[in-house]
């Protein structure tokens, strides 16, 4: 047995060939892209900075998108915050005007009927806190806020 063998047996070595980058075909300009049209090097280019500046502007449109939706999220607990506060104080300013609107009321008795009342100050002060209820009871605060953001509004109230 010979270790060599016949010339026939053997096979032809296909030589090594390029593997193919299709961004280096397109910018060599040896491939044509997708539509069949060669486009050149400098096409290539603006459609690639073109791609890339849509991409950073979504991107950044939606970052802002995020952060405008945080800073109204922290306007809104602000306000909610302020109304509140205001309702408290509200409620507060109703009490402590209370006793003087009793005096307020018996010094007018008083004055135009040049006598001292007959109602007990305690009654007159029942049918003063009832009345002062009423009224705030009665009373309406407005918001006043930029018409196209009427119905976000009415919406964050309602919840």
């Amino acid at each position: 047995m010979s270790t060599s063998s016949s010339a026939a047996q053997r096979q032809p070595i296909s030589e090594a060939s390029p593997f193919p980058y299709a961004e280096a075909e397109l910018a060599s300009g040896a491939a044509t892209p997708a539509g069949g049209n060669p486009q050149t090097a400098e096409e290539q280019s603006r459609t690639l900075q073109a791609a890339a500046f849509e991409q950073g502007r979504q991107a950044a449109q939606q970052q802002l998108r995020a952060e405008l939706e945080s800073a109204l999220a922290k306007n809104r607990q602000q306000i909610t915050g302020v109304l509140q506060q205001f309702a408290v104080e509200r409620q507060n300013y109703y009490r402590s005007v209370e006793g003087e609107i009793v005096q307020l009321a018996l010094a007018s008795a008083r004055k135009i009927l040049h006598r001292e009342t007959q109602l007990d100050p305690r009654a007159l002060a029942g049918i003063v806190r009832v009345t002062l209820e009423k009224l705030e009871a009665g009373t309406t605060v407005h918001l006043h806020v930029n018409p196209k953001e009427t119905a976000d509004w009415r919406h964050y109230f309602a919840c």
